[in-house]
């Protein structure tokens, strides 16, 4: 049986509040009220939690090998085996995985235009749950 579980999180990102005018009459809209700085308000942060669950049959049977972990055999005939791959010829994993188990709504595009209508406000949300499920068959 396998069991994962992740937890990400991580803290505000930074946005800049702008006018939404051409104060200095450069011709691009992308002023600050005088006195503030670059990156100076904060979207919120986000979490997410995953989760992995599988389960692996085995079946068949091939030739044993040594049984253990290292190097094997000589000359042209070495095999070195991390694992302990035991005697089953045949492996199907079963397994279903979910992203943001919590739902949890994760927002992002601050807009920092004072003008906007949209000002302070995320402009979209990414991380929405998802579940998926699956099978792998290894010979």
């Amino acid at each position: 049986m396998l069991l994962a579980l992740n937890l990400n999180t991580s803290t505000a990102p930074p946005y800049t509040l702008l006018t939404g005018r051409d104060d200095n009459g450069d011709g691009i809209f992308n002023d600050r009220p005088p006195g503030v700085g670059r990156n100076t308000l904060r979207a919120s942060g986000q979490t997410t939690l995953n989760m992995m669950a599988g389960y692996v049959f085995t079946f068949g049977r091939m030739a044993p090998l040594p049984p253990g972990i290292g190097i094997f055999g000589s000359g042209g005939a070495t095999q070195v085996r991390a694992i302990d791959q035991g005697t089953a010829r045949y492996r199907l994993q079963v397994f279903v995985q979910a992203q943001n188990i919590t739902n949890e709504k994760n927002y992002l595009g601050y807009s920092g235009t004072l003008t906007s209508p949209f000002f302070g406000r995320p402009t979209a949300v990414s991380g929405m749950r998802k579940i998926d499920a699956g099978m792998s068959l290894n010979f």
